[in-house]
């Protein structure tokens, strides 16, 4: 028994190490630290990151522009919010709005606003462009605000080697799939798709499993029995305290 429990945490040790290793980090940007620049995944050589508003005590007053640009073989952007909580709900003063362009007259990314501010917040949904750049344009206190969100790169039609095919049609680099953030942004990246050797593994583990959990139960009941069968025995042959002295005369 003790070597099928040893087996049974050497293979569940295996599998949760594999899991493990899927688990990605991704890198952060401070919007204050690019304002007027340009976030490029080239020069970055990535495939994903997280933008987030300011470093703690920034200054209180901030007009900041973010351009993020994508690879040209991958000529999309998608993003989700993190976290977003906007204190003021005047869009006049402090927003941040997002545009499908790299220039000021570019139009609204589809599904957001023209200004995003506290009255109409939205923390839900994935948003795409049509083209390689997003622009980011925060106004207000950053102090008083909080913005975060996680983007990727995708492109569409026929998926190449390196990449991984979504349900949607989006195909999206290889070092993305199944890496927690939703890359493919219907969630479909990171589908199990187990080949015969590891279902088998799944299989015998199960039943490996199950046969320690009968053994324990029987092995328990057997004790109880025992204990009791002595117990009974017991019962049936009193200690006498009395001794008698018997004569041989």
């Amino acid at each position: 028994m003790e070597t099928k429990s040893l087996v049974f945490t050497v293979w569940i040790t295996l599998l949760f190490s594999q899991i493990v290793s899927n688990v990605k980090c991704i890198r952060t940007y401070f919007m204050t630290d690019l304002c007027g620049d340009e976030l490029s995944m080239i020069f970055g050589d990535i495939y994903m990151g997280r933008l987030s508003l300011a470093r703690p005590f920034t200054d209180s007053n901030l007009d900041c522009v973010v351009t993020i640009e994508s690879w040209s073989f991958s000529p999309y952007i998608t993003f989700h919010f993190e976290e977003v909580d906007f204190e003021s709900l005047d869009c006049t003063d402090s927003y941040i709005s997002f545009q499908d362009g790299k220039n000021e007259v570019s139009t609204s990314v589809a599904g957001l606003p023209i200004k995003l501010c506290g009255r109409n917040k939205t923390t839900y949904g994935v948003y795409s462009t049509s083209a390689r750049y997003l622009r980011i344009h925060y106004k207000g206190n950053p102090n008083m605000s909080k913005f975060s969100i996680i983007f990727n790169c995708f492109d569409v039609g026929m998926c190449e080697s390196y990449e991984y095919k979504c349900d949607n049609g989006w195909c999206i680099n290889n070092d993305l799939n199944c890496n927690g953030y939703n890359p493919c942004g219907d969630n479909s990246d990171c589908q199990v798709k187990l080949s015969t050797g590891a279902v088998i593994g799944i299989v015998i583990g199960c039943v490996v499993f199950v046969g320690l959990i009968i053994s324990t139960v029987i092995c328990i009941y057997c004790c109880m029995r025992r204990q009791q069968r002595f117990q009974g025995i017991l019962s049936n042959y009193p200690v006498n305290s009395q001794y008698f002295c018997i004569s041989t005369q």
